[in-house]
């Protein structure tokens, strides 16, 4: 099982998702399973505007 939330904002804020995830994986009685992974679904390539960078983070877990 994944849990892996979609986030669009700039690369520079990603590390407040982070805190966010973790902080869901805790409370829901989850544990990180494996290493984590980053998707750039949308970056400079596609956009200007770093306010539309869309990033998947990916972590494998399960249930405690």
């Amino acid at each position: 099982m994944y849990v892996r939330p979609q986030i669009t904002s700039p690369f520079q804020t990603l590390h407040m998702a982070y805190n966010a995830l973790s902080t869901w994986i805790e409370e829901n009685c989850y544990e990180i399973i494996g290493p984590h992974r980053e998707l750039y679904l949308k970056g400079e390539w596609a956009t200007s505007d770093p306010n539309e960078y869309i990033t998947q983070i990916q972590f494998p877990v399960r249930k405690k």
